[in-house]
C-alpha cells in the first residue's frame, strides 16, 4: 500500500485509511501543505487506496501503474496567447516526470517541459476536459479520481466552471485538489472541499528518510535534514549538490573576512565575482550563508549538539567567528539575507543587491552585544 510508504503524517494517513474503510470518502478534498511535505505523493497514495478498495474483482489493471484509467491528473502547463493546452497534451511528460522525481516542485516541472522562464497555468480550456473525463463511466466500475496538482494555478474561470461538478458530482467521483497555498484558491471552491492539512516534516523524519532511502551516514543525513527545514525535495537537492558546500565555504570565508575588515574595495570585487554566477548559484549561496549564521548562533549559545557544520576553508577560525553572532544581531542578519534572496528572485541587479547586503552584514557583525 502506497500510503504506508508516506514519510510522516501518521495521523493524516490513519484518517485517510479510515475514510476508505468506513466508505466515508468526501467527493471534494483539498490537500494543503508546504513544498516537500509529500502532499502530491499522499494524494496519489490515497487515490490508489480508493481505487483498489472499490475496483471490480475481475479487473486486470495494475493499481500501481503510472497510467491507471480511473485516475486523472490536471496540472499547470504553458500556452501561448493563441493556444491554451490542457493537461492531457502533456501526459507522457507527466508520467516521465513522476518516475524521475522524488517529491517534485513546480520548478522541476517547468524544467521538464523546457519552460523554466515561462509562467504556467491551468487554463480555462481545462474545465471542459475535467467535466468530460469525470463524466465517463469508470473503467473498473468503481470510483474515478481527479487529482488537481498546484490547484492555486487555476484561473478563476476554471474554478468557477468546476463549482457545478463539485457541488453535484457523480456518486463515484472524487476530486483531490493539491495546493501549497490555499489562500490563492477562490473561497467558493475552498468552502466546498474537505481540508486535509499536512505539516512540515520533522528533522528526524527527513533524516530517517535519507538514511533508509539514500543509504548515507546518520551525521550527514542530520546535517542535510536540519538545512532542509522539513522539505524532502530540498533535502534531496542538497544531497545531490553536496559538492557545492566546499565551494561555498571558500566564498563565505572571503566575504566575511572582507566584511570584518569593512574593506569596501574587496566587497565590491566580491560582488562583481558573484555577479558572474547564475542566479540559482547566488540564491543557494545566500541560503547556505543563513545556515552558517544560524549554526554560529547555536555554538555561541553552547547548543553544540544541534550544530552540524564546521568551516575549515583558508584556515578560518569558526570558534572566533561565532562570538560575533549573538541574539541582538542574528535577526538583523537573517532578515537582510532573506531580503537579498527576495530581490534576487525578482531579478534585481545581483551586483547591487549583493554589495548592499555585504555592507549591511558588515555593520551587523560589528554590533556589540549589550
Amino acid at each position: 500500500m502506497l500510503l504506508d510508504k508516506i514519510i510522516g503524517h501518521k495521523k493524516v494517513v490513519e484518517q485517510l485509511k479510515k475514510s476508505v474503510e468506513n466508505q466515508k470518502i468526501s467527493h471534494a478534498q483539498m490537500f494543503v501543505g508546504p513544498e516537500g511535505s509529500g502532499i502530491l505523493e499522499s494524494a496519489i497514495a490515497y487515490a490508489e487506496l480508493i481505487l483498489e478498495a472499490n475496483k471490480d474483482e475481475n479487473s486486470g489493471v495494475d493499481i500501481n501503474s503510472f497510467s491507471h484509467p480511473d485516475l486523472h491528473f490536471v496540472f499547470p502547463v504553458y500556452g501561448s496567447s493563441q493556444v491554451k493546452p490542457v493537461s492531457k497534451d502533456f501526459y507522457s511528460e507527466w508520467t516521465e516526470f513522476r518516475k524521475e522525481n522524488e517529491y517534485p516542485n513546480l520548478n522541476d516541472w517547468q524544467k521538464k517541459l523546457g519552460f523554466e522562464k515561462k509562467a504556467l497555468s491551468i487554463y480555462t480550456s481545462e474545465a471542459a476536459e475535467i467535466v468530460r473525463s469525470m463524466s465517463l463511466k469508470s473503467y473498473e466500475g468503481g470510483f474515478k479520481v481527479m487529482i488537481i496538482w498546484m490547484a492555486e494555478y487555476m484561473s478563476e474561470k476554471v474554478a468557477n466552471k468546476l463549482l457545478k461538478i463539485i457541488e453535484e458530482p457523480d456518486g463515484k467521483s472524487v476530486f483531490i485538489l493539491v495546493t501549497e497555498d490555499e489562500n490563492k484558491i477562490i473561497s467558493t471552491i475552498k468552502s466546498r472541499t474537505q481540508k486535509i492539512y499536512f505539516n512540515r516534516l520533522s528533522d528526524e523524519e527527513v533524516k530517517n528518510y535519507l538514511v533508509n532511502k539514500h543509504n548515507i551516514e546518520e551525521s550527514r543525513a542530520m546535517d542535510i535534514a536540519s538545512r532542509s527545514e522539513g522539505n524532502i525535495r530540498e533535502a534531496i537537492s542538497l544531497l545531490n549538490n553536496s559538492d557545492l558546500d566546499a565551494e561555498f565555504q571558500g566564498i563565505f570565508v572571503d566575504w566575511i573576512r572582507a566584511s570584518f575588515q569593512a574593506n569596501t574595495g574587496k566587497l565590491v570585487k566580491w560582488a562583481e565575482e558573484m555577479n558572474k554566477m547564475g542566479k540559482q548559484f547566488q540564491l543557494n549561496f545566500l541560503k547556505y550563508s543563513a545556515r552558517v549564521f544560524r549554526q554560529a548562533l547555536l555554538e555561541n549559545y553552547e547548543a553544540k549538539d544541534l550544530s552540524f557544520l564546521k568551516l575549515e576553508a583558508g584556515g578560518f577560525k569558526f570558534e572566533s567567528f561565532i562570538s560575533f553572532v549573538h541574539g541582538q544581531n542574528i535577526h538583523i542578519i537573517l532578515k537582510e539575507l532573506d531580503e537579498g534572496i527576495f530581490h534576487l528572485e525578482r531579478n534585481g541587479n545581483a551586483k547591487i543587491v549583493l554589495l548592499d547586503l555585504s555592507l549591511k552584514i558588515a555593520r551587523s557583525l560589528h554590533m556589540k552585544y549589550s
